[in-house]
């Protein structure tokens, strides 16, 4: 049976199923139509034997639920993800799990539970780093956000030093990926640097973060650098 990296049918369904990610971010959703598509596209990949790329299909159903307001059909289903790619022993794949139910629960402003899991899930990506290397980075991004959130500001730069660390090859390893995440670091380090009242220093990182954010024609990231900018 052919492997489903390689298979050209799994190929077509993350293509689609991706599709239908970009939009849903973007606030671009047609719920019923858009988890209509998912499930027939998940379907297909049971069809192929393809359960990683299945998972796959089950965060966006997860997310587009988030989204769509359906909170706690969203929150089951990312930690059911979790257990799935323990199950298959995708590193990587928990790693993404780990960060995107932490995420999911600071948008509920859980920011206790968010950084539980963020903390336990830094320890396993610097146990496995080179297969959760691109998740390693958003997690420190995450640790950041809910340490200011919960007024642990001394715990940023530390985080931040981390992600210094592996700048250059965080950028050579994906260039947007890199640029998405810096920008979400330096509206963090903005938000700090304006809590220490080191004004000049908080409107560099914030002009840091805007240029990233301009070069990836993220609107909905800029939008909140701008604000942050201005308060």
């Amino acid at each position: 049976m052919m492997d489903e990296q390689n298979n050209p049918k799994v190929k077509f369904i993350a293509q689609m199923s991706g599709r239908i990610f970009q939009r849903v971010i973007r606030g671009q959703i047609d719920y019923d139509a858009d988890m209509k598509a998912l499930q027939k596209y998940r379907d297909m990949a049971i069809q192929e034997n393809a359960p990683v790329q299945e998972a796959g299909i089950m965060n966006n159903m997860a997310i587009l639920n988030s989204f769509a307001g359906h909170l706690k059909l969203a929150e089951q289903q990312l930690i059911d993800l979790l257990a799935i790619h323990k199950r298959l022993n995708n590193l990587s794949g928990m790693a993404l799990a780990y960060n995107n139910r932490a995420f999911f629960l600071v948008t509920l402003g859980r920011y206790d539970e968010a950084q539980a899991i963020y903390t336990e899930a830094l320890a396993f990506c610097e146990a496995h780093l080179e297969e959760t290397f691109r998740s390693y980075a958003r997690i420190l991004s995450g640790l950041m956000a809910v340490s200011y959130m919960r007024q642990q500001y001394d715990n940023i730069p530390a985080y931040f030093a981390k992600i210094e660390a592996i700048q250059d090859k965080l950028l050579e390893n994906n260039r947007q990926n890199y640029a998405n995440i810096m920008t979400e670091v330096y509206r963090n380090l903005g938000e700090y640097h304006l809590h220490q009242k080191d004004y000049a220093q908080a409107q560099s990182m914030i002009r840091l973060g805007m240029s990233f954010a301009t070069g990836l024609d993220l609107s909905f990231e800029l939008a909140d650098l701008y604000y942050t900018q201005a308060h």
